[in-house]
């Protein structure tokens, strides 16, 4: 996954409020199945909680997701693995 630092010309920073929506959409009709006869004010707070910021950061931290977020420009000649232990290798052309 990539940032706007990337400098590519697609980033998957742009489909943040599109996954969003989403979320709250899915997460609304779940909670309003699963708890029918919950206040609207209610729901809407458990929703909250739940696709908050803070909680979907912890849960991309549990499932080790920031490994796979690349922050900086992309250069082919120095390539560095996305793990827990990168290694860097240098591409050269082969004759």
């Amino acid at each position: 996954m990539t940032t706007k630092k990337c400098l590519q010309n697609f980033h998957f920073e742009s489909l943040e409020k599109l996954g969003k929506s989403f979320l709250r959409y899915a997460i609304s009709i779940q909670s309003f199945r699963t708890y029918e006869n919950y206040h609207e004010g209610l729901l809407n707070i458990k929703k909250n909680k739940i696709i908050s910021n803070v909680a979907l950061f912890k849960l991309g931290c549990a499932r080790k997701i920031l490994t796979f977020i690349h922050n900086e420009p992309f250069y082919l000649k120095v390539w560095t693995i996305p793990s827990d232990d990168p290694q860097v290798y240098k591409l050269t052309k082969i004759s």
